[in-house]
């Protein structure tokens, strides 16, 4: 790496290690106490001499800039050794089940008429179950005809397709970036099906989905009712028993206003290892359903999530690991319905250090060493008595850690709040292209009982300015959000290196200047206004300002050039 790829490395490292500092909780006490060789950090002490000195570092502050350089690159090796947000769940084998590319090839949308149950309203003795026959019907163009079915993507209340009144009762601004509508408001006797196939690996062998409900009741007979389910056939395509669930007017938390019933957004998880072996295929089948006699809709939200099995409980330790004599919570992703509370033990060894019956439970462990987390959740939406209940384990190592900061976040996002991330990026290709494809922006949101459920990328877009382009992008922080993490991610699709630079988040409401430095003269070197756009400023020998550039869409611009000097003539005649 020659000299001046050396500086723009040193630029860049600083900064991503000061803006992952707020993610990680990294602080100069948690840092000091790691000690790393300068081989395990690459720290080049006389390359990185040579460059601070043919920079004009003086000697006096030589040391002093090499020592912040290396607690750079100290920072920088100890965020690479900490748990990194999750890929997509495209790379834990489940592929597009959040519908982040929209609904393509890899679901299969059916639609289908329900037959009649032919009910006695009266003591609801029936001449059939009212089951849909999906015997051979076919992948049909989705959201086409009756169906109306559709993916909506965030912001959920700017689109115009949204039913009105759905975002409150149903609480959909808890869905991820993405989302699948079945079935609509239109009355008839129709059932509507997606299904997906997925290949069973020990990665994605936690498969959880989120749903929200919303079903007109009539009154009529089971049988007769709409309703929502979700169910796995096996490789054999025969239906799990203890997989399904099932939703209809009268089920546990569903809220009836008139004659339409809710059921706001909540979760259900599988373990798949319960019922089929790593490299099996199954099927994941999602239906809703009009009721049988024509007159009643049904329609409901959906979004899926694969993960390992360590995901079925969850701790607000924010991947930071599990410290002795910190309080932590665990809590489960399954939701719990009604007034069955989940029932919980934390084990060292065989025996029981707490239990309790709660939404959650929260132990302070006194010791390090190895411990079980237990959660035995009842279910609901399954008639089998076989399948009343699922129990997860996670093992867990507690460790002295420490003394970390307790509060060195000074930036808070609000959930549900508006905001704006904007930043640029620069990736060094032979022949320049028109956009750049290999980078982007991620942020992620860890969220209260579903981690890494959400992501959003921002990608680049306009021109190309001086080899800069801008990503900018709005988004609404999700419910129960705890924290915000934040990618800089260069795919190395094309193998380019890649630099970021003024990485900005503030409020919908707002608007945000920002101010560069000289670090030795203090003297103001650019100025980026409410569009991240900048004006940059320009000094001669003696510290005079002598031009001013306008960053711009169109490029760089000169806006305003002073030059001055002392008149010979003037020296002569004095």
């Amino acid at each position: 790496m020659d000299i001046s790829k050396l500086k723009s490395f040193i630029q860049q490292l600083l900064f991503i290690a000061l803006l992952l500092q707020g993610t990680l909780s990294l602080t100069p006490e948690s840092l000091s106490a790691q000690v790393y060789s300068d081989e395990e950090i690459s720290f080049d002490r006389e390359k990185v001499r040579e460059m601070f000195l043919s920079d004009g570092v003086k000697e006096a502050d030589l040391h002093k800039k090499m020592t912040l350089y290396r607690e750079s690159l100290t920072a920088a090796h100890y965020l690479e050794l900490q748990d990194p947000l999750p890929d997509p769940v495209t790379s834990t084998g489940c592929g597009n089940i959040d519908f982040s590319d929209g609904f393509n090839n890899e679901w299969c949308y059916k639609r289908v008429e329900r037959p009649s149950a032919q009910c006695n309203s009266q003591t609801c003795e029936c001449n059939s179950d009212g089951e849909p026959n999906f015997n051979g019907a076919n992948c049909m163009n989705f959201g086409s005809g009756i169906g109306g079915s559709m993916v909506f993507d965030i912001p959920y209340d700017n689109n115009p397709d949204m039913y009105n009144g759905d975002i409150g009762n149903l609480n959909l601004d808890e869905f991820g970036p993405s989302m699948i509508r079945i079935g609509n408001r239109v009355a008839g006797a129709w059932v509507e099906r997606i299904e997906k196939n997925i290949t069973v690996t020990e990665g994605n062998r936690l498969l959880s989905y989120r749903y929200a409900v919303a079903l007109q009741d009539p009154g009529h007979c089971k049988e007769e009712q709409p309703y929502f389910r979700m169910y796995i056939l096996n490789q054999n395509g025969i239906k799990i028993d203890c997989s399904v669930f099932e939703a209809t007017a009268g089920f546990e938390g569903i809220n009836c206003t008139g004659s339409i019933c809710y059921k706001p957004a909540s979760i259900n998880t599988i373990d798949l290892f319960d019922f089929v072996s790593v490299g099996d295929e199954i099927t994941l089948v999602v239906e809703v359903a009009d009721c049988t006699r024509t007159g009643h809709y049904g329609y409901a939200f959906f979004e899926g999530l694969c993960s390992e099995i360590d995901s079925a409980i969850t701790a607000n330790t924010y991947g930071e690991g599990f410290c002795a004599e910190v309080d932590i919570t665990f809590s489960a992703t399954q939701d719990y319905y009604g007034e069955d509370l989940p029932q919980w033990r934390i084990l060292s060894g065989s025996s029981v250090e707490a239990s309790g019956t709660a939404a959650s439970i929260t132990h302070n462990f006194s010791q390090p060493g190895d411990y079980t987390i237990e959660v035995t959740i009842p279910l609901a939406g399954n008639d089998n008595p076989n399948c009343n209940a699922i129990t997860y384990t996670r093992d867990i190592t507690i460790e002295e850690c420490p003394c970390i900061c307790e509060d060195c976040d000074s930036f808070t996002p609000v959930p549900g709040e508006r905001y704006v991330v904007s930043g640029w990026v620069l990736e060094e290709h032979n022949t320049p292209p028109l956009s750049y494809e290999d980078t982007y922006i991620r942020l992620g949101f860890e969220r209260v009982d579903f981690p890494f459920s959400n992501s959003i990328k921002f990608r680049p877009s306009g021109d190309i300015i001086d080899g800069w382009q801008r990503i900018v992008g709005e988004f609404r922080v999700p419910s129960n959000t705890d924290r915000i993490a934040i990618n800089l991610v260069n795919s190395g699709e094309n193998g380019v290196e890649a630099y970021f630079d003024d990485i900005r988040i503030h409020p919908f409401n707002s608007n945000l200047k920002s101010f560069v430095y000289d670090q030795q003269t203090q003297q103001l070197m650019a100025e980026l206004d409410e569009n991240n756009y900048a004006t940059f400023y320009e000094y001669d020998k003696e510290g005079g300002l002598i031009r001013i550039k306008k960053e711009t869409e169109r490029g760089i611009y000169t806006i305003q050039e002073t030059r001055s000097g002392n008149s010979e003539l003037s020296n002569i005649q004095n």
